[in-house]
């Protein structure tokens, strides 16, 4: 096959896969176009993941769901690309395996401006949906013989977009005594099971009843959209 005839079908085939990629009523993403590779994995994880009131988070649960869709769509789509470009003709012919091979560098190029797109967009949503659930109270339940209140609060979305959480716990009664205290904790769904846990070692407070002990802990939004309470104990 001629060179020419090679990178016309090269082409045709790329352009094939692109169409492809956008969902049904969208626009197409051009792979070697970061705007609009960004523009159309958005647009597709909007549609695929519709932004949902959860039960105590608000739309944050949705919004990091819609940002992972978003990054998957944008790997499907340059992957189909960068894939549709070396076909058994075109490996087979240095010259158009040299112009394939700078395409594909052209690609991997606007993916990486996308995807530090989408983030950004995302980051700036989630950190105004957080900002509206700051000090919000998450309902808890714990051991009364050991604590006579445990109060959590949202504190803010950290840097890597987690929610940061302020724990307080006041005894009811001093702790075990131990070289090493440990607090540990559940993240419930409304059902009653588990959706995570963390633990956490803690000293520097007043072991005695009427002590508060406070520490931070941060959580990703996506996982806790069936958030109910936060189940603390120690050991």
């Amino acid at each position: 096959m001629k060179k020419k005839s090679i990178f016309l079908a090269m082409t045709a085939a790329l352009a094939l896969v692109m169409a492809s990629c956008g969902s049904s009523g969208s626009g197409v993403a051009n792979a070697t176009d970061s705007q609009s590779l960004k523009n159309v994995a958005i647009e597709q994880a909007e549609a695929s993941v519709p932004e949902a009131e959860s039960q105590l988070l608000g739309i944050l649960p949705s919004l990091a769901q819609q940002q992972d869709a978003a990054l998957d769509t944008l790997e499907s789509i340059t992957s189909a690309a960068k894939k549709a470009l070396f076909t058994e003709e075109v490996m087979n012919n240095e010259a158009a395996g040299k112009e394939a091979y700078a395409e594909s560098e052209k690609i991997n190029a606007a993916e990486k401006e996308a995807e530090k797109a989408i983030e950004e967009h995302y980051a700036a949503k989630i950190k105004e949906a957080g900002g509206a659930l700051s000090g919000k109270t998450i309902p808890t339940e714990f051991d009364k013989a050991q604590y006579s209140d445990v109060k959590i609060t949202i504190a803010g979305i950290s840097d890597d977009d987690k929610i940061s959480g302020k724990f307080e716990l006041t005894l009811a009664q001093p702790l075990p005594v131990k070289s090493v205290h440990y607090i540990k904790w559940q993240y419930i769904d409304a059902e009653g099971k588990e959706i995570s846990k963390g633990a956490t070692s803690v000293k520097d407070f007043k072991n005695e009843a009427g002590g508060v002990i406070t520490f931070e802990d941060s959580f990703s939004p996506e996982e806790m959209g069936s958030l109910s309470k936060i189940s603390v104990s120690n050991n």
